[in-house]
């Protein structure tokens, strides 16, 4: 049972109002508080408490935050180690749930009973009439939801590390997004009969939890909200479920023509035919993934959809697939070798940022632009072929790839970026075609063994740093 704290009295010091020299100003905004006091007393004019204000305030005991502050921004006292007190004043409109994140000393709210929008019942901050719960203090390892909530509101429980179970009541219906994002003690997620709705990344990254509930009331599931959770090995659900359905490995809708999540311990899948997308953050931080077979007919492949599957080596992509989004295969450091056929258009950044395995690749021809950090810290990569067509390579693409010894660029390339091809430490020689305007600062910065580079008549603007640290040019372009 928990208490509900209500302020009786304060010591002398706490009393006491803080100095304004103390804080950074915008207005009547604290941005920053630059003090050593224990005990602070939020000055009167005070209107809103800024983004991270109170920061890492390692000696912060206690907050008195008086009356006519209407916010409390996100993060406002993110890692303040030592706070245990905070006292809300009836003026605050406006509440971020993440206000508070690691506090481990903060076990409650203080919140005045006559206060006209929120009440408490020590770690969590609800709706007057209680049936929101607004925010949980992430201290919390256990908790039972009131049975008067309706609605678990957005961020909630994000970033409740020491929750190992909750207990949802019957009465909810709606779990907004974010509200159990990051909480990797969760042990399992209870879905209970009433939920109609579940919100965008709602548990996504509770690294620990093991299965899934769903009721039959269940209507909607927002995007990824159940990515990127690496034990997760079990559906519970309903084989007449009216809305979405199992395979036992991934959670489809009802018809069959949209994937919605995957279980995180998944080894070897086939994806079914009819589906047309593969989402964002599908098999991210899918440790045990080996091998997987995407059918003829997806067209696109999400943001982050492979990211950071260790154990993926190899993956064919098929004729279909139009475009692969940012970050799609980033840090699948097994992978070595992948097919992009020629039908892709778009590849978003980051898209194959430090596949460390990753020998050779065939860059597709319909391709215009290489973007940022494209093949960034791709260490094994030797070799790559950079297609006629491609107008220009961005900023970070080869960065960081240590073993590619030489790099053709073809004619249709006008600018290369920034840092391009930086810290490319086997990079000997490059042929740099004529079309190419303009080589960005730092392009070429601490390719220790380039001895030989190719600047065509045509390049108009060498910027600062292109070739700083090439120590083995013979004689630097001019």
């Amino acid at each position: 049972m928990f208490r509900f704290l209500i302020p009786l009295t304060m010591s002398t010091a706490i009393r006491r109002s803080t100095r304004r020299q103390s804080f950074w100003w915008k207005g009547t905004k604290i941005t920053e508080f630059i003090g050593n006091e224990t005990e602070v007393v939020i000055p009167k004019g005070t209107t809103e408490i800024g983004h991270e204000a109170f920061k890492d305030c390692p000696l912060l005991k206690s907050v008195v935050i008086s009356e006519g502050v209407k916010k409390i921004a996100n993060g406002a006292f993110t890692k303040c180690k030592s706070l245990s007190t905070v006292i809300i004043p009836d003026s605050l409109e406006q509440f971020d749930p993440k206000a508070f994140v690691d506090c481990p000393a903060l076990l409650q709210l203080s919140v005045s009973p006559t206060h006209p929008l929120f009440k408490t019942d020590g770690p969590a901050l609800l709706s007057k009439d209680g049936t929101k719960l607004i925010s949980c203090l992430n201290v919390v390892n256990k908790y039972r939801i009131p049975g008067s909530v309706t609605v678990i509101g957005k961020k909630a429980f994000k970033h409740c590390t020491h929750l190992k179970s909750v207990f949802i009541p019957k009465s909810v219906t709606v779990i907004e997004d974010f509200a159990f994002l990051e909480c990797e003690s969760l042990r399992s997620i209870i879905v209970p009969e009433g939920v109609i709705k579940i919100g965008r990344y709602a548990f996504c990254r509770c690294s620990s939890a093991k299965s899934v509930t769903l009721p039959k009331s269940l209507k909607w599931i927002g995007k990824s909200a159940f990515t990127q959770c690496p034990a997760l090995d079990k559906w519970l659900i309903s084989p007449k479920h009216p809305h979405f359905k199992s395979d036992g490995t991934g959670l489809f809708t009802q018809s069959g023509k949209k994937i919605i999540a995957c279980l995180g311990t998944v080894e070897i899948y086939e994806i079914p035919k009819g589906i047309k997308d593969i989402p964002g953050g599908l098999f991210a931080n899918c440790p045990s993934l080996v091998s997987l077979d995407i059918p003829e007919g997806v067209t696109k492949i999400g943001n982050m959809a492979f990211c950071n599957c260790t154990s993926l080596k190899s993956i064919v992509i098929p004729q279909s697939v139009t475009k692969i989004g940012i970050d799609a295969f980033g840090d699948c450091s097994s992978l070595t070798s992948i097919n992009i056929p020629n039908t892709v258009e778009e590849i978003g950044m980051l898209a194959f940022s430090h596949c460390t395995s990753l020998t050779s690749l065939t860059i597709p021809q319909s391709l215009t632009v290489l973007q940022n950090l494209l093949f960034w810290g791709c260490t094994s990569l030797t070799f790559v072929t950079i297609p006629k067509g491609v107008t220009a390579i961005m900023d970070f693409v080869f960065a960081d790839c240590k073993s590619l010894k030489y790099a053709v660029i073809p004619p249709t390339v006008k600018v290369i970026g920034m840092w391009a091809f930086s810290d490319c430490t086997s990079l000997t020689s490059v042929n740099i075609s004529n079309g190419v305007t303009t080589i960005q600062r730092s392009a070429f910065s601490g390719c220790t063994s380039l001895k030989s580079v190719n600047i065509p008549e045509g390049v108009t603007e060498i910027q600062e740093y292109a070739f700083n640290g090439c120590k083995s040019l013979k004689k630097l372009p001019d």
